[in-house]
């Protein structure tokens, strides 16, 4: 989804989970954000 205003929000399902990724643009970073990579998605990225 795009707004035009350059903010966007993609998001995927599946029967592994859910994947989420957005952009707000003009907004500031929040200091609550907790980011953790599955380690599936890091056997791939250093398999690459």
């Amino acid at each position: 989804m795009r707004n035009a205003s350059g903010d966007e929000l993609t998001a995927q399902f599946g029967a592994a989970g859910c994947w989420l990724n957005g952009l707000a643009q003009g907004q500031s970073m929040t200091p609550y954000v907790n980011i953790r990579v599955q380690p599936v998605f890091l056997q791939y990225v250093n398999s690459v």
